[in-house]
């Protein structure tokens, strides 16, 4: 019996790794999303291409490593920056974006839509689009190194 728990364990674990890597990548035209804003307002992603360089954030607004990048991409003002929120509360959401100062587009997924889409395992995972939908780079969590690989990827066109 425990031989076959094992092996039961094996295989979800097994599957979930090679459904990991089967997501959007570095040089992959960014997958398509469509969500609503705060305000009940559909947002499309790549609507937004053709004119900025998009930074596509995914967060919940409980988590501190998530709450750091947030403050950190509230700074930058040369991408469009587009946040994508899986936190169930939305008055609470609304609450933080407000107590926060956060200006910038803020969408919400409580069906969590997108992670099959964009593949995520880890929050915050960022990807940094260029002008012609392609994916530049993708950062799991958030730490000075990623803030200054996006920093780096924002001065390279």
């Amino acid at each position: 019996m425990k031989k076959l728990i094992f092996l039961l364990v094996f295989a979800v674990f097994f599957c979930c790794a090679v459904s990991a890597n089967d997501g959007p990548a570095a040089g992959d035209i960014s997958p398509d999303l469509t969500l609503k804003d705060l305000s009940g307002k559909p947002f499309i992603l790549s609507d937004n291409f053709n004119k900025d360089t998009v930074i596509l954030v995914f967060f919940a607004s409980w988590s501190k490593s998530c709450q750091n990048e947030l403050e950190y991409l509230s700074t930058i003002e040369n991408a469009r920056v587009v946040a994508v929120a899986f936190d169930r509360n939305v008055d609470n959401l609304k609450e933080f974006i407000k107590e926060k100062e956060i200006k910038f587009t803020v969408l919400t997924d409580k069906k969590l839509i997108s992670m099959n889409d964009f593949r995520l395992l880890i929050i915050p995972t960022t990807f940094v689009i260029d002008k012609n939908g392609k994916i530049k780079n993708i950062y799991v969590e958030f730490d000075d190194n990623v803030q200054k690989a996006i920093e780096a990827d924002l001065l390279v066109p």
